[in-house]
């Protein structure tokens, strides 16, 4: 099976199972590393997500798994939340991200801030086009989505640190 339908199909096995725990279905990726195959089902809630919420999901979505026998390679299977830096992969992610702050890694420096990366409040997503519009120091930037390399939630570590 193909990559692509392997994560359809897993998907549409553990967004159910989500829903029932009261959990949010935030992504699924099938990556091999190194030697190893992995099956990373990725979950969140609006209260955070905690190793108990991680082993349910397992618990739950591993017999369907095994049912469904989706993957025809030896792998593991993690559940894990998104993390403080997660990634905005999805048109459903970035909308929800509008009006808090994101990292933009891009595949080439940027004429308007003369940097491979840009951190800013997400102001607007272009469903049609795929672009976003960030506020960065008072100014706002567009960015094609064929420029972004990777687009992040952003969490200032330094500053919540100092703030201890």
């Amino acid at each position: 099976m193909r990559k692509q339908d392997i994560i359809n199909t897993v998907t549409a096995l553990a967004a159910p199972c989500a829903d029932r725990l009261g959990l949010i279905l935030w992504d699924v990726e099938f990556v091999r590393e190194g030697a190893d195959y992995f099956l990373r089902v990725i979950i969140d809630s609006e209260q955070g997500v905690g190793l108990d919420d991680c082993e349910a999901m397992s618990q739950a979505l591993d017999p369907l798994l095994d049912e469904a026998d989706p993957i025809d390679v030896s792998y593991q299977l993690e559940v894990c939340s998104p993390g403080v830096e997660r990634l905005l992969r999805t048109p459903e992610h970035k909308r929800a991200y509008i009006g808090r702050t994101v990292r933009a890694k891009l595949y080439r420096r940027h004429p308007e801030i003369n940097s491979k990366e840009a951190v800013g409040t997400l102001v607007n997503y272009d469903d049609a086009s795929g672009a976003i519009t960030l506020e960065c120091d008072g100014s706002q930037i567009i960015l094609e989505s064929g420029e972004i390399a990777r687009l992040n939630a952003y969490f200032d570590f330094a500053a919540a640190s100092n703030n201890e």
